[in-house]
């Protein structure tokens, strides 16, 4: 095996940048900036997008919303807080909210830690906020045509917008301990995701308040510009969940006390709170179009400033610092004021924020058309805002306006503000470029796409400008039609893939005209394959939409012609090889697709690529992977009191501590890290090398070789089916086989019960699902690391009586092949565990 000191020295160089036997970061395709950038804009894609609203579990459900003009404000649930202890409608007292409405999302808890390899327990205890972003970038992955797996280790860059984090202080109200890692960090939140994706690009939080979303937009853009990334997933949480902030807003009177917003009406007084969780993923539009991606919109350009001292106060708007960006942000982006015919505005519905941003927007679009030398015509540009439909969702702000003017650009209509009844009488409406729009109204198109604007500004003084194009497709001439197509879908079992193939009946049934063939791309390139399979050889839309239909009913023909275009299989480890490698190319540039659906579903890996060498497909927005969600909240939460309620953010200040001084990395570097690792135990240097990946080890000459093709491998089918439901086989399709009895090493020692021992620690001591232990899994596919490891190991040696170093969980990743290093080298100690 390898020695403590050669992993040492692997260790350290891996730390400094320097190991030669890693595959290095792949540079993102992209060509370098150009002088000229500044004024020629590269234009970026919005090519997936994903998100929870208030009362809407997806964007489908909240673009049908709009659609109908909803009001999606609604009393505080009482699985958030009891707002009755903490409501005064008269706003007399200090330490009271005076609403007690706001806009929530309906499931906030739901989760799949097994999905994500977290432990049920650290899932309780993880931000929600982490948890439903972790969801919603793997769907908007999805949603864009991409396998997450595709991009694994690409420089792809995260930009998530998010505030406080207040789901540490509603642990601490319940006595619950954090745990012993630093995961309720700030930056965590965006670091999850880049961890879990395993993406190599900027992992940031931005924290602008209500702008936050639009200045993780503004990063996003300039870090493609530049040519720092290929891709960039923007993100933005706000979760409602103690009753703090109602009051400290109260007390300031931001908020109403009517269960309406008045944006820009002479009602205003205040604004609703809501929640919202958002992601898109951006790419440079050449890019995406010679990829095939589908594009809901077009990115023209972003821009940033700060108010300075020009407003009322710190958090008030200041109209010229807004006017100066919306202008910037338009004249470099190098487009005439008279396209520009719709901007989404925050509009808070309060009356000096609302008249600071009409002023904004009209001076800007009237000094710049002067300057163009463009008469604009009165009312030319509509504003609108979402804040009176749902609330105003603080950090995720901005990603439902964009998801609003995505819709927009879809429909051709401008969405009105809700309940508008009245202007503000102090807003100057007379000859001006801009006009409210009190009631939801077509935007025609013309020669040239459509211009959308968006405007953000935080409580403390940063303001952003996005401008949006309509995206209208580049013709190309599509290959001659196929007869026949594959189309593939795959879960982590049974029940999610019936799953999966509703949602797909659902769709086609009310998409109406697919291209199939762009469907049936779609469904190979840009899904992960998962372990439960199914292939469909079809014709036209219909015959796919009558299997998908009879596979939910279980109705799928088993004899004839027709069952020779079905093929259905649950894939286990080893058997994802195949004899003749290269009759895989071979069947994919000549279209076996029968041959094709028959390896597939075995777990063979294809470069389904091959298959369209003249004109590769498009990919389509198509239905996403179903999450075997459960309820992820700690017992006793909900009962638990929260402390007196405390202002949050009444005052913005700075600690003025100075900056320690940076030490030279170049001189100190090398140093520091050998010292550090030489002081690292034995035992630390094992663990970090396996969760670093910095190499395998060798096959210890005392340990039987494990291989997972083995069929004398042992299965956890012992341990399973006793709390495996008995319909669990019969769904998957498969039967279960008895397996061949492990052969044992001599002596008293049975691994069958070493065995039982490890699989009753998972499931009753960590929470794993009985269902998801199957051979060849490794402890870090169940959420075992570092640090909840030296739990496993400590439960482990007590129920054993035996000494078991902690690296054992990392060179022997399995459950098969931990039992074998613990027959091989406790054996003498085990002999009395029969008895």
């Amino acid at each position: 095996m390898s020695t403590v000191e050669e992993k040492r020295q692997r260790l350290a160089e891996a730390m400094l940048g320097a190991l030669p036997d890693r595959e290095p970061t792949p540079a993102p395709r992209r060509r370098a900036a150009t002088d000229d950038a500044r004024a020629n804009p590269e234009p970026i894609a919005i090519v997936g997008l994903a998100g929870l609203f208030p009362q809407c579990m997806s964007v489908r459900s909240f673009w049908d919303a709009l659609d109908r003009d909803a009001r999606l404000i609604e009393e505080i649930p009482k699985n958030r807080f009891d707002w009755g202890a903490v409501y005064d409608p008269d706003g007399g007292d200090p330490a009271k909210s005076r609403t007690r409405w706001g806009g929530f999302i309906p499931d906030i808890r739901g989760f799949d830690p097994e999905f994500f390899h977290i432990l049920p327990g650290e899932a309780e205890l993880m931000d929600p906020r982490q948890r439903l972003l972790l969801m919603s970038v793997y769907h908007c992955l999805e949603d864009a045509g991409y396998a997450p797996l595709s991009l694994k280790r690409e420089a792809v860059g995260v930009f998530v917008g998010v505030e406080e984090n207040e789901y540490v202080a509603l642990l601490k109200d319940a006595g619950i301990e954090l745990g012993r890692d630093f995961g309720h960090a700030a930056g965590m939140v965006a670091n999850r995701i880049s961890y879990f994706f395993d993406w190599r690009g900027p992992s940031e939080c931005i924290d602008t308040m209500c702008s936050s979303a639009a200045v993780a937009l503004h990063r996003a853009v300039s870090a493609l510009r530049a040519g720092e990334i290929g891709h960039a997933v923007v993100g933005a949480a706000n979760l409602l969940l103690r009753p703090d902030l109602f009051v400290g807003l109260s007390r300031m009177g931001q908020l109403s006390a009517r269960e309406t917003v008045a944006s820009f009406g002479r009602d205003a007084a205040g604004y609703q709170r809501a929640e919202g969780v958002a992601a898109v993923l951006l790419k440079p539009l050449a890019e995406a179009e010679a990829d095939g991606d589908a594009v809901y919109a077009v990115i023209r350009h972003t821009a940033i400033n700060y108010n300075g001292q020009g407003g009322m106060s710190i958090a008030a708007p200041n109209p010229a610092a807004h006017a100066d960006l919306i202008e910037r942000c338009y004249r470099e982006a190098g487009v005439r004021a008279d396209r520009v015919t719709y901007i989404e505005a925050q509009g808070m519905g309060n009356p000096v924020a609302d008249i600071a941003e009409w002023q904004a927007c009209n001076r800007a679009l009237t000094r710049l058309a002067g300057r163009q030398g463009i008469e604009l015509e009165p009312g030319n540009c509509r504003i609108s805002t979402l804040k009176p439909m749902l609330g105003h969702m603080h950090a995720a702000s901005a990603l439902g306006a964009l998801f609003k003017i995505v819709r927009s650009f879809q429909t051709g209509a401008v969405h009105q503000i809700a309940d508008f009844d009245e202007p503000n009488p102090d807003l100057d409406l007379e000859d001006r470029p801009c006009r409210l729009v009190g009631r939801t109204e077509a935007w025609p198109a013309g020669d040239a796409p459509r211009l959308a604007g968006l405007h953000a500004y935080g409580s403390g003084g940063n303001n952003a400008h996005v401008l949006f194009e309509e995206y209208r497709p580049v013709g190309s001439v599509r290959p001659e039609p196929v007869r026949t197509v594959l189309v593939v879908l795959s879960a982590r079992n049974g029940a999610r893939l019936k799953h999966l193939a509703k949602n797909l009946h659902y769709f086609l049934l009310d998409a109406g005209g697919v291209d199939l063939v762009d469907l049936a791309y779609t469904l190979q390139v840009g899904r992960d394959p998962m372990d439960v399979r199914i292939a469909f050889l079809v014709d036209d839309a219909a015959e796919l939409i009558g299997r998908l239909e009879q596979f939910g009913r279980g109705t799928l023909p088993r004899e004839g012609e027709a069952s020779d275009r079905v093929f259905q299989n649950e894939t286990t480890p080893g058997e994802d090889t195949i004899d003749n490698p290269a009759i895989l190319n071979q069947w994919l540039e000549q279209g076996a697709l029968a041959e094709l659906a028959e390896v597939w579903t075995r777990g063979i890996p294809l470069d389904w690529r091959r298959l369209y060498q003249d004109a590769p497909p498009r990919r389509l927005h198509l239905p996403c992977y179903p999450f075997a969600k459960k309820p992820c909240w700690p017992k006793g939460l909900d009962e638990a009191k929260p402390r007196p309620a405390q202002p949050s953010r009444d005052d913005v200040s700075s600690s003025g501590a100075a900056p320690s001084p940076r030490r030279s990395v170049a001189a100190d570097a090398a140093d520091h890290v050998r010292e550090f690792v030489e002081r690292l135990s034995d035992d630390q240097v094992h663990l970090l090398v396996r969760e670093l990946g910095l190499g395998h080890p060798e096959p210890d000459p005392e340990i039987a070789p494990v291989s997972s093709a083995s069929p004398s491998v042992p299965s956890t089918k012992p341990s399973e089916e006793a709390t495996r439901p008995p319909a669990a086989d019969a769904e998957a399709g498969t039967t279960a086989e008895p397996r061949a009895k492990e052969a044992e090493p001599s002596g008293h020692v049975d691994g069958a019960r070493v065995r039982e021992v490890i699989v009753g620690i998972l499931v009753d001591a960590l929470q794993i699902d009985p269902e998801s232990i199957r051979p060849g899994r490794s402890f870090s596919d169940f959420g075992l690391n570092s640090i909840n490891g030296s739990d496993f190991i400590r439960i482990l040696e007590e129920a054993l009586d035996v000494a078991i170093p902690p690296k054992w969980i990392f060179e022997y990743p399995t459950i098969d092949d931990l039992v074998r290093v613990i027959l091989a080298k406790t054996k003498p100690q085990l002999n009395t565990l029969n008895a």
